[in-house]
């Protein structure tokens, strides 16, 4: 079972290299990005990272752009022309949509959205010619523990999921803690609090998918609703009436919302200086986001976890 960063990274060489496809437009464009495409995700940092998941023997890379412009930025990065494809193409959907079709046609394992924007590029992936699976997309972002990766859920895409979409974003979580070697994935369903309040629907909402995974419907031990602390620790659990498994143990947190995961997911980084990186859910092929909150060796990260789920 991997237990870290190390695990994964290692894991991922283990594999056969495995083919990366990337937009490229903006490489040529200004500087300034559309405010969240903000971060460490720069076209010198994300060719940088590209380039370090090659030499890592995790990727063969494929560009899509300008070849002039690209070659121009290869040259100017002190990197190797020969050691990467480039595909020629002027127009930023129509890079994405070349590059969704490679994915499709075999001539290409996996899709990193490069310096496009999110907006446009995650409207191509959910098209009905794109690489949705099931018609639902959740992001998890991990960090590590000391004796286990954690899983945050849905730190990204969905805003405020009502209970159907709590059932997806669960599975898709349970589906990334297989790919570490996690045979029952334990999540903690938080709230607000740790008692059933039909004044807080997501209280309601965590006990619905506790009850379901008792019932088997959910092929993971769910409990909720719980708070933080509750969820963190089985002291605090106990103290509170609550004996089970998960507390303190969870693989999984998966939040009510996006506002109070991506609160935490930031509170992390930027507070604590926690190393964190993440992979997007519900694609056919994957597909690495980089979503620019995270640093070079996050990206190197979810091209890893990317190579893992090939």
């Amino acid at each position: 079972m991997m237990m870290n960063f190390e695990d994964i990274i290692n894991s991922a060489k283990n594999r056969e290299r495995k083919r990366m496809v990337m937009p490229c437009i903006d490489l040529y464009r200004s500087s300034i990005s559309a405010p969240e495409d903000q971060g460490y995700s720069d076209e010198k940092s994300i060719l940088k990272t590209v380039m370090t998941a090659a030499e890592a023997g995790l990727i063969e890379p494929i560009l899509i752009g300008e070849e002039r412009r690209i070659k121009e930025k290869l040259v100017s990065l002190e990197i190797l022309e020969e050691k990467t494809e480039i595909i020629g193409e002027k127009e930023e959907i129509k890079a994405v949509n070349r590059a969704i079709q490679m994915i499709h046609d075999g001539d290409a394992d996996l899709l990193m959205r490069g310096m496009t924007k999110t907006r446009g590029f995650l409207s191509a992936i959910s098209d009905k010619d794109g690489l949705m699976k099931n018609n639902f997309l959740s992001y998890v972002s991990l960090f590590e523990l000391k004796d286990r990766l954690m899983l945050l859920t849905d730190t990204y895409i969905n805003d405020f999921p009502d209970l159907s979409r709590k059932i997806a974003i669960a599975e898709n979580s349970i589906e990334l803690a297989e790919t570490f070697g996690i045979k029952k994935t334990k999540i903690a369903a938080l709230s607000s609090i740790e008692y059933v309040n039909p004044a807080i629907p997501s209280t309601v909402d965590a006990a619905v998918l506790s009850k379901m995974s008792e019932r088997g419907q959910i092929d993971a031990v769910v409990e909720g609703p719980l708070d933080i602390d509750a969820a963190s620790s089985k002291i605090a659990a106990k103290r509170k009436g609550i004996d089970a498994a998960v507390p303190e143990e969870a693989n999984v947190f998966l939040f009510p919302d996006i506002e109070s995961a991506y609160a935490f997911y930031q509170f992390l980084i930027f507070l604590f200086g926690a190393e964190m990186t993440g992979t997007l859910m519900g694609t056919r092929s994957p597909v690495i986001l980089n979503v620019g909150i995270g640093t070079p060796k996050s990206m190197v990260l979810e091209i890893a976890l990317g190579v893992l789920r090939c």
